[in-house]
């Protein structure tokens, strides 16, 4: 009798069906869910909405860098002007008809204080016109055109304004140790910056409407961070004053704002007594600009010419 052969599915153990019976319900089970999807597009939406965030803090971080860097070559073109125009200068017994100096009149005799921060245009106005015009005082500059029919256009091709202060570090007129104190400033195309000639007290009076204006306010220390402002009204939005602002004191000492309360404000770090206790302070109002337009203010060493008989 022949021997029947074992039929194949016989010769299947129970393990090998099991793992077969495995891989077919794998394969039946591929794919995601709808849930595996939603959290996946859930975590990619996070991650765009964090990378998306970083753009504006990179161009932020990139415009105002930039801002240091013209801000750098500026007061590097104001030192350069300076020491190209020569200031000059006459001791008292120099002095005479023939002989005056650009900073003879820094020791005038109703000054009591020898060692303040003058604007330079209350020293010699006649040197804004002529050794240091607008042109000089711009940067790049010359590039300001005073002619165009909208003040507007003609502040497109400047980055920045300067205007000067002069100190006399010795307070000595017989051996003066003359440095500048420069204002550096950006312009804000939507402000309204006054007019020349409507603001006598400022530092810059003749500037036209697209510089814009340096001006004063009487003061008083309160402690060591603090200054009480006399006159100044906070609900001013046209002249505030606010915490990040750039000002300086009558010592020629300037200072960032960290806080502002009413009248008086709080500054970052302590006010220097010295020279003098400081009663006034400098600084750039917004005129409806965005803010202060001060960028920065540098002390500039003056090799001022002594002129001699």
């Amino acid at each position: 009798m022949m021997k029947q052969t074992p039929r194949q599915d016989a010769l299947v153990t129970p393990r090998h069906r099991r793992s077969t019976g495995s891989r077919r319900r794998r394969g039946h089970a591929g794919g995601f869910t709808l849930v595996e999807i939603l959290i996946a597009f859930g975590i990619f939406a996070i991650g765009m909405i964090a990378i998306a965030s970083l753009f504006p803090v990179a161009a932020l971080l990139q415009r105002e860098t930039a801002s240091e860097v013209v801000g750098e070559h500026a007061a590097q073109s104001a030192a350069a002007i300076v020491d190209a125009k020569g200031l000059t200068y006459a001791v008292p017994a120099n002095r005479s008809a023939s002989i005056d100096g650009d900073l003879d009149d820094y020791h005038r005799n109703d000054r009591s204080r020898r060692t303040d921060a003058v604007p330079l245009n209350a020293i010699s106005p006649a040197l804004l016109f002529t050794k240091l015009t607008i042109g000089d005082r711009s940067y790049p500059s010359s590039s300001v055109d005073l002619n165009a029919a909208n003040p507007v256009d003609a502040i497109d091709d400047c980055d920045l304004f300067w205007v000067p202060f002069v100190r006399d570090l010795n307070g000595s007129p017989n051996n003066p140790d003359f440095v500048l104190h420069l204002f550096i400033l950006e312009p804000d195309s939507r402000a309204g910056y006054p007019r020349g000639g409507q603001l006598p007290n400022a530092a810059n009076p003749f500037d036209n409407e697209i510089v814009p204006k340096v001006v004063p306010i009487a003061c008083s220390v309160v402690d060591g961070t603090t200054f009480a402002l006399s006159g100044y009204n906070p609900n001013n939005t046209l002249l505030r004053i606010e915490g990040g602002d750039r000002i300086m004191d009558s010592n020629g000492t300037d200072y960032t704002v960290a806080e502002v309360n009413g009248n008086q404000i709080t500054i970052v770090g302590r006010i220097l007594l010295s020279p003098d206790e400081p009663d006034t302070i400098w600084y750039a109002p917004p005129y409806g600009g965005s803010s202060s337009p001060t960028q920065r203010i540098v002390t500039l060493k003056i090799n001022h010419q002594s002129l001699t008989p």
